[in-house]
């Protein structure tokens, strides 16, 4: 493709190039320039170089752009992907908000009050005998509450986190295929930025 004067572009995949060429998307030139350069080259170079073709797949891809250039060029991309999907953003957050109501309606006003610690000296000698029963009974039950509250949020968050993530990642799969063959940027920088732009509705989770 060099020697008929097609140069691919660095961050661009020859694969797509070439199909692109194929697809008479430069027009008809660049086509005849390939068959001309075909018919002129030596069968047998042209055998060695179509042999030589499956061995290109084992060679590691130069990642020409550094790790932290890389993250910065992703969130930006993140953040105009994010602010065009707001509907989704915006169910989240209603959804965040019904399942508080619904916890707040469950749990009552008393869930986090108490942290099942024993009482001091003088609370415990100055309780009558025929109240501390009642007292523990009520602090395990309360001491329950809070355990399930705490649990069913975690679970709650973490179902939210990883449901966002399950959803995009398939989606955004061939894209990040192409890219990560190109060379645009490495594995770990993609993963990165999809923890990072997900932080903020972690932390309201």
């Amino acid at each position: 493709m060099n020697k008929a004067g097609l140069v691919c572009d660095e961050f661009n995949s020859p694969s797509d190039f070439v199909i692109e060429i194929a697809a008479e998307d430069y027009g008809t030139e660049p086509v005849e320039k390939m068959i001309a350069l075909i018919e002129e080259t030596d069968a047998d170079a042209l055998g060695e170089a179509v042999a030589d073709l499956p061995n290109l797949r084992s060679n590691k891809v130069n990642r020409k752009v550094p790790f932290f250039p890389a993250l910065k060029i992703l969130l930006q991309r993140s953040g105009v992907v994010y602010r065009r999907t707001l509907t989704v953003i915006t169910l989240r957050i209603v959804s965040l908000i019904l399942i508080t109501i619904w916890l707040q309606l469950m749990f009552g006003t008393e869930i986090g009050k108490v942290s099942g610690c024993t009482m001091r000296k003088l609370e415990l000698y100055s309780t009558p005998v025929d109240k501390l029963s009642t007292l523990f009974e009520e602090s395990i039950l309360l001491v329950a509450q809070n355990s399930c509250c705490l649990f069913f949020g975690l679970i709650v968050g973490l179902i939210s986190g990883m449901t966002a993530v399950v959803l995009e990642f398939p989606r955004e799969m061939h894209i990040f295929m192409k890219e990560y063959n190109n060379g645009w940027y490495s594995c770990i920088a993609f993963f990165i930025t999809k923890s990072l732009i997900d932080t903020p509705m972690q932390v309201k989770d």
